[in-house]
């Protein structure tokens, strides 16, 4: 049987529309942003930033500190970096602004940069958390998962509160089906409170994959009502009740909604398959 995931990395929506939040010992306190805190990329070209204004070296610390923090609460991509950039000209391992402008960097396809950026504010600061877990998905987006998922594992080690990295990673190991691994994490992503649809997803096709078909079910509901219109994940949950569970009537409801949003072929076809089955449980 073939399930589809849907991998969540904190770029995407490992994340969910409400930030991350750490344990109170942890990287809170620095007031870091983690990739789902960061502004969407958008599809004009990037204007060059402006050079460093040397005329800003002569303000406190706290002056320029409190313009990234603007630029971070406004979400204003290009303010964020030239603020960050700012930081950096008097204090080069700030960890706040190395972390600020490897994501506006990385958002903008410098990969190189990003990753040299992440990587020297975890020189400097190697209790950070969200930083192993930033560079973690930066690595991915460079195709480099091996590194991605260690970094996701130092992540871990510092914070194991950490639910982006514990959900990215999670996402990882179910992609390659390695469904043992993925449940361990994904569960820590799901009890810390990373309950966004592709988490869900992930985590009930993983534990489906296990023969845990009762768990499965809360999971794949939960990210069905999510996500309503996503047929990807509908099926899934029509998978569970039909296959599985043996839910007919839950699963032809399931199915039905399917229909009526609209599908390809391959998956018109999948339906039929269950509906008949379905059908014949009755």
């Amino acid at each position: 049987m073939k399930y589809s995931v849907l991998f969540s990395l904190v770029l995407l929506a490992a994340c969910s529309s409400t930030p991350y939040k750490e344990s109170p010992s942890s990287d809170s306190k620095k007031g870091l942003m983690d990739l789902s805190e960061t502004p969407k990329k958008k599809e004009s070209h990037t204007q060059p930033l402006p050079p460093v204004s040397d005329s800003k070296t002569e303000e406190t610390r706290e002056s320029v500190m409190s313009d990234l923090d603007r630029a971070i609460q406004k979400q204003d991509d290009r303010s964020i970096a030239i603020a960050a950039r700012q930081v950096l000209l008097q204090s080069p391992d700030d960890a706040k602004a190395l972390n600020a402008l490897a994501l506006y960097h990385f958002r903008h396809g410098d990969t190189g940069t990003a990753k040299v950026l992440l990587n020297k504010a975890i020189a400097a600061h190697d209790q950070i958390s969200m930083l192993y877990s930033n560079l973690g998905v930066v690595l991915q987006g460079a195709q480099e998962d091996e590194d991605a998922v260690k970094a996701y594992r130092e992540a871990l080690k510092v914070d194991p509160y950490n639910a982006i990295a514990a959900s990215n990673v999670g996402a990882y190991y179910a992609k390659v089906k390695d469904y043992n691994k993925a449940q361990v994490a994904l569960e820590i992503a799901v009890e810390k409170g990373q309950r966004d649809w592709k988490t869900l997803n992930n985590y009930g096709v993983t534990l489906m994959a296990l023969g845990k078909y009762n768990l499965a079910e809360t999971q794949l509901k939960g990210a069905s009502n999510l996500q309503p219109q996503n047929t990807a994940v509908l099926l899934n949950y029509a998978i569970l009740l039909v296959d599985y569970l043996k839910k007919p009537a839950e699963g032809l409801d399931v199915l039905n909604k399917i229909r009526f949003i609209g599908t390809s072929p391959d998956i018109r076809k999948r339906i039929s398959e269950l509906e008949n089955k379905a059908k014949s449980l009755k």
